[in-house]
């Protein structure tokens, strides 16, 4: 059984309009034990975003690769950089103008530690915190 605050989100940045899709939930705990939640039904609608969004990186700590999320509520120029936690920019992942819509990217071959990623767009910025293990 989960208890407590139920912190779990997940964006599913492949949909296509009009199209309904099903998700579960699956809970495993330390022991091994499992649950599954769901189904949970959708359809997206083809609504842009109405505000500026980044998300937290999934997944959160990351081994490998990541994917860094964020919606843009209309076409603008964009800029996505990752800094470890000194501060030093370690890549850019993106530097273009994109249009309105939600978007993601890949941040992969970082080296073990915690970093900063941080979104400018426009007027807006935002930044998280991502973990990076072995």
């Amino acid at each position: 059984m989960i208890t407590g605050e139920t912190p779990y989100t997940y964006l599913d940045t492949a949909v296509e309009e009009g199209t309904t899709y099903n998700y579960w939930l699956e809970a495993i705990d330390v022991s091994g034990s499992s649950e599954t939640f769901g189904p949970v039904e959708c359809t997206w609608n083809g609504v842009l975003p109405t505000t500026y969004a980044l998300y937290q990186s999934r997944p959160n700590p990351a081994t490998g690769a990541a994917t860094i999320a964020f919606d843009l509520p209309e076409d603008v120029k964009v800029t996505l950089t990752v800094y470890d936690i000194s501060g030093r920019k370690v890549t850019t992942l993106v530097d273009e103008t994109l249009q309105a819509g939600g978007h993601d990217a890949e941040v992969s071959g970082l080296a073990p530690g915690v970093y900063v990623y941080k979104l400018s767009a426009g007027s807006f910025s935002a930044a998280r915190k991502m973990v990076v293990l072995d």
